[in-house]
C-alpha cells in the first residue's frame, strides 16, 4: 500500500529561491512538517509532500520561488482542483492520502479524486484534522496523532 502525507503550504516565507521544505518558515507550518516526516519515517511506500496553494504537490525538496497567492477565491481552488488532477495521475495515484490540512486545501484534494474517480477504485483520503476549528485544534489533534490512528 502507498501513502501520500500532505502538509498545506504556509502565509511565511523566504525571500529567496529554495527547496520547498525550507521555503515556508511558519511555526505552523514547520511544526505540520516536522509531524508528516516523523509518521513517515522508516514507512516503506509512504511519502510526504507540501500542497501549494500556487503549484499544487510539490515533493519537499521541489525548489520553488517566494510567492503571494491563497485559497481565499473560488477561481484558485478551481485551478489549484485541475492542477492536482493532472499532478496526481502524473505521480501515479497513491492507495491512500492523509490530508493533515485545513478545509479549503482538503476540500481541493477531495475535489480533485472524485475528478478522477479513484475513491470507486480504493483510494482513500483520511482526514484527521477534519472539523478543526483552528490552529490550536490543529496542533493538538497532530501531537495526538499516531499511524496506528491512520
Amino acid at each position: 500500500m502507498t501513502t501520500l502525507i500532505v502538509v498545506p503550504c504556509g502565509g511565511a516565507k523566504l525571500d529567496h529561491r529554495a527547496p520547498a521544505r525550507y521555503l515556508y518558515t511558519g511555526a505552523h507550518f514547520r511544526y505540520t512538517l516536522r509531524r508528516a516526516v516523523w509518521l513517515a519515517e522508516g514507512r516503506p511506500g509512504v511519502d510526504v509532500a507540501i500542497l501549494s496553494a500556487l503549484h499544487g504537490l510539490v515533493d519537499l525538496d521541489d525548489e520553488l520561488d517566494p510567492y503571494d497567492v491563497t485559497l481565499d477565491a473560488a477561481a484558485r481552488r478551481s485551478e489549484l482542483v485541475a492542477r492536482l488532477v493532472v499532478q496526481l495521475l502524473d505521480r501515479d495515484v497513491p492507495d491512500r492520502i492523509v490530508a493533515l490540512t485545513p478545509n479549503a486545501y482538503t476540500a481541493a484534494l477531495s475535489s480533485a479524486l472524485d475528478e478522477l474517480g479513484v475513491r470507486d477504485e480504493g483510494v482513500e483520503l483520511v482526514t484527521p484534522l477534519a472539523g478543526s476549528r483552528g490552529i490550536g485544534e490543529q496542533r493538538g489533534r497532530l501531537a495526538r496523532l499516531s499511524w496506528a490512528e491512520l
